[in-house]
This record gives C-alpha cells, structure tokens and sequence, in this order.
C-alpha cells in the first residue's frame, strides 16, 4: 500500500451580510488560502523498487499555491421548511515551486429543508461541481507509470443529489449542540480524461452554538 498524510492548507474566510429581510438573508464570502500543505511527500511505490518517490497529486497534501475564495449565499425560512441557495468560485493564483498550478474550482448547490419535530430535520440538496485540468506539471512524475501522474486527468464536471438529517438538542447539558448526516450520491459524473468516478460521500458533523 501507498499512503500519504499531513497538515493541508489553512484557509481564513469572512462572512458578511448583504441583506436581512422578510425572514431572508443574504451573505458574500471572501477568503484566503494559505500553502502549508505539503506538495513533496514521497513513499514507496509498485514502481519504485524500494525507493521512496515523489506521490501523484492527489496524495499530496496542499496545493503549493495562495489560493482565493468569493462566494454568495441566499437563505429563507418559513414556519416549518428552510432552504437556499450558494454560489463560491476558488481561484489559485500562481505556480507552486513543483511547477504546475491545481485547477480553479466551481460550485454551485440548493437546498430544502423540513422541521419533522423541534429538535429533528430532513433535508434535500443538490449540487454542480466544476474543475478544471491541472496547468503545468511536476517534473519529477512520468505521467506514462499511473493516470493520476498525469495532469490531464483531473477536474471535471460532477452533478450531485444528497439527502440529510440534522438532531438538535434544546435543553439539559446538551442545548445547542447539533450533530449532522448527509449521503452525497453522484447524479452525472463527465470526468476529465481517465479517472475513477466516485459512487457515494457520506459526511458526519457536529455543531454547538451558545
């Protein structure tokens, strides 16, 4: 087995709002992402005769470039049903010292969501996702030993359905903490070159608000 591990990039964002009305409201984001992921782990590989070497991009753990992120989101809420929707772009802005650049990403998603009890919910998503081809390329990779050497096969068009469920406690010691679930099941996946599509995302979470 091959494997890689580490620190990824540190991103700090801002939230600010642009409009508070009727129930409605409306955030802009702006963020930066900072390089402290590491772009040179290296390991043993099939090929490698018992040398450690340089891993593919995907097992890298940064991006090796500043990176920045502008985003919109649009919320609602009703007596019983809640959506929205959010629009953010992420943009890396030079080529890292391994000479190449990761693709600018895209998403665009909508949601709804329903209170079954005061402390229980449903939701309903779905989402687009674009990525583009890595520019430039890593000149320590033969892009001939595996497909994820080669900077052609990334990025893509991905559409996305996903459904969820979020349980809030409102009182005792627990109050204000929320725990979160939600399967992401591909819709339509037009990949880049060669890749492996994916077949499910299941993400887990927990929030506690005071």
């Amino acid at each position: 087995s091959t494997s890689s591990s580490g620190f990824g990039d540190v991103y700090v964002a801002a939230l600010f709002q642009l409009w508070n009305k009727n129930h409605q409201e409306l955030h802009g984001e702006i963020g930066f992402g900072l390089p402290t992921g590491s772009i040179d782990q290296e390991d043993v590989t099939p090929m490698s005769n018992g040398n450690d070497v340089i891993l593919p991009y995907p097992m890298q753990t940064g991006s090796g470039s500043f990176s920045t992120k502008v985003g919109m989101t649009y919320l609602w809420q009703a007596e019983k049903l809640s959506g929205g929707a959010q629009a953010n772009a992420k943009f890396f802005l030079n080529e890292n010292d391994n000479n190449y650049r990761l693709g600018n990403q895209y998403l665009a998603t909508s949601w709804l969501a329903m209170d079954a009890t005061d402390f229980f919910s449903f939701s309903v998503r779905a989402e687009a996702k674009f990525a583009e081809e890595i520019e430039g390329s890593n000149p320590d990779l033969n892009r001939t030993m595996v497909t994820t050497a080669n900077p052609d096969n990334f990025g893509g068009l991905q559409l996305n359905y996903a459904v969820g469920a979020n349980y809030y406690f409102s009182k005792n010691t627990l109050k204000g903490l929320r725990f979160g679930a939600e399967m992401i099941l591909p819709a339509y996946q037009e990949p880049n070159g060669i890749q492996l599509k994916q077949k499910y995302t299941l993400n887990l979470g927990t929030q506690y608000s005071f």
